[in-house]
């Protein structure tokens, strides 16, 4: 039995309803309600599971427990992690700030020449990377794995305010891709996901991330002799994986040396994203991708509306909220009207884009799915263009910042391609029927 059919009927104990009751308001037949609890059923009709979850009126706690455990008795352990943690990363966006941060206080470096506490190391690094950013030709070279407690605590700060700051980050990721390691490919998502505040403060090629591959659990081990590293142009400090003892060396010749050997690795490695400067790169991009790929997976707040053309072989697969959709539709109607004292609205291009949308999706040119908004937290900023198995796109768009990059890591691409493809058959996503059927309602409406 699986710890979704033991809480299930735990629950159906706890609230004195027989099975009879429950298959009748369900929609259950009350033999499934039986197949359920003793674990030969996981029923696929999400919405009949969140009915009957709702008849039993459970706390709010009690209620996302048995729903994630339903998901995952239905989608299998493994499926279930890797998906838990590709939306726990999409998720990771909303995590980011844009207020723009920049400390008073300076971190002084000390005369010392080895560190024995993980408190006075971190001090170390942070004295030392600030000196290396007020040089208008500073230079900083990082050798950690981006879940060190200080880069998440030094790095969104000094990316954000010192744009001429040249950075380059090697990391290490476990294993090729395809190697079939299910705990690797989670391992390198959740790397990614610390990544992401990085990346979106220093919105900068001057920050360049690099990778390679090895076993991380026996090249990090406590074995290694100081496998981390923080070079500037006046400091190298080698440190162990666990972040409390280092060296710190000031020595010219020896800096010399450590960059001739940083060089030598980095030309080993990949370079994780590439940014995107300008938009007609990024036109360019699309336009080369839309004649070589068969499928185009989009996910945003709002619809991908820009290729609905019926000649197109390109198609398109947008996931999308109806907030954003609405939003989206309403947008040049509420401009017309701050304009128009009247109050009356002629002509919405809005609208005509909409009975266009509804057109492809009838004519199977595209397809569009809404995502759940009370199971998926996805950022109103971000937008994601997927083209099979070696790129995504991600654009950051919000106030101050407009950030678009490529990712072109395979095993991080074949992870989120494959999650977008089988998106629309998870819980969190609503039918395509019901997005017709929604369209339909308001076209109706805003006409």
């Amino acid at each position: 039995m699986s710890k979704f059919s033991e809480h299930l009927e735990q629950c159906i104990i706890d609230s004195g309803m027989t099975e009879n009751q429950l298959a009748k308001v369900s929609g259950f037949t009350r033999s499934y309600i039986a197949l359920m609890k003793n674990g030969m059923r996981v029923s696929p009709d999400a919405g009949k599971m969140m009915k009957l979850i709702d008849i039993l009126n459970l706390p709010p706690y009690e209620y996302d427990e048995i729903w994630s455990e339903y998901i995952r008795a239905r989608m299998g352990d493994s499926v279930y992690e890797k998906n838990q943690a590709v939306i726990d990363f999409l998720e990771s966006f909303n995590n980011s700030s844009n207020i723009s941060i920049r400390s008073s206080h300076r971190h002084e470096i000390p005369d010392i020449k080895t560190v024995n506490n993980r408190m006075d190391l971190e001090h170390l690094i942070k004295a030392v990377m600030e000196q290396e950013a007020l040089d208008p030709k500073g230079v900083i070279r990082i050798i950690m794995q981006p879940d060190a407690p200080v880069l998440g605590s030094i790095m969104p700060e000094i990316c954000k305010n010192y744009k001429h700051l040249r950075i380059d980050h090697i990391i290490c990721l476990d294993h090729p891709p395809g190697g079939g390691y299910q705990k690797d490919e989670l391992y390198n998502i959740r790397m990614l996901k610390f990544l992401i505040p990085v990346i979106i403060f220093s919105n900068n090629e001057n920050y360049r991330i690099y990778h390679y591959y090895d076993q991380v659990a026996s090249h990090f081990s406590s074995a290694s002799l100081l496998p981390c590293m923080v070079l500037t142009n006046h400091y190298v400090i080698n440190m162990n994986a666990s972040m409390n003892k280092g060296v710190i060396i000031k020595d010219k010749e020896i800096i010399e040396f450590y960059d001739k050997l940083f060089r030598e690795l980095k030309q080993e490695c990949r370079i994780l994203l590439e940014w995107i400067e300008d938009k007609e790169n990024f036109c360019g991009f699309f336009d080369f991708k839309n004649k070589t790929e068969n499928v185009m997976y989009t996910v945003s707040q709002q619809p991908y509306v820009g290729e609905l053309k019926m000649e197109n072989p390109t198609k398109i697969i947008s996931y999308c909220t109806k907030k954003g959709l609405r939003i989206f539709a309403e947008k040049e109607i509420k401009e017309k009207k701050q304009e128009n004292d009247s109050g009356s609205v002629k002509g919405n291009s809005r609208l005509l884009l909409l009975r266009k949308l509804l057109d492809a999706l009838k004519h199977e040119k595209y397809e569009l799915y809404f995502m759940k908004e009370n199971r998926i937290d996805f950022p109103k900023e971000l937008h994601i263009y997927s083209y099979g198995l070696t790129d995504t796109v991600f654009m950051y768009v919000s106030e101050k910042e407009n950030i678009k990059f490529i990712l072109n890591e395979k095993s991080f691409t074949k992870i989120l391609h494959e999650f977008f493809r089988d998106f629309m058959k998870t819980p969190q996503v609503s039918s395509l029927e019901e997005s017709i059927r929604y369209m339909e309602l308001l076209i109706d409406e805003l006409s």
